[in-house]
């Protein structure tokens, strides 16, 4: 197995107002893979992520729609994550298998993660929520009808 990308969890939080308790992240020190979906809390995608879902008519905006999907799946768990410096690509997240390591202080993905782009458009958010409730993290499922092609970084 080899390491993937490492993010430090002492500099992410649980995502949103209305997150999980953080047993969540208690959770961390199973040695168990899970299903890891992080996305940039920046200030860039978080203000992408509101102006889009101001113009959402049914309210559920990206995030909730990620937790959602984690929250149906389990081992599977939302994380937001400091800006990881993709501005130009718009919101971004991540998403594949990981495992914790040192502890709970830190999340392993365990191959290179799934990384998309654009994902505060509404129809684009909406694929991807229903993408991590099923096949996430296979890249190959991803074949939207009617949303144009989603970006894979």
């Amino acid at each position: 197995m080899t390491s993937g990308p490492r993010l430090p969890t002492d500099q992410l939080r649980p995502a949103g107002r209305d997150a999980p308790d953080t047993s969540v992240v208690d959770e961390l020190a199973d040695p168990q893979r899970l299903l890891a979906v992080v996305y940039c809390a920046g200030t860039r995608c978080s203000a992408l992520r509101r102006l889009a879902d101001e113009r959402r008519p049914h309210g559920r905006g990206s995030v909730r729609l990620l937790k959602e999907a984690v929250g149906g799946r389990r081992s599977s768990i939302l994380v937001a994550s400091p800006c990881p410096g993709l501005c130009a690509h718009g919101a971004v997240l991540s998403t594949g298998w990981a495992r914790s390591t040192q502890g709970r202080h830190q999340l392993a993905f365990d191959q290179r993660p799934t990384t998309l782009g654009r994902t505060e458009i509404p129809s684009r958010a909406e694929v991807v929520a229903e993408w991590v409730a099923g096949a996430a993290p296979d890249a190959a499922a991803l074949r939207p009808s009617g949303v144009g092609p989603l970006t894979l970084l």
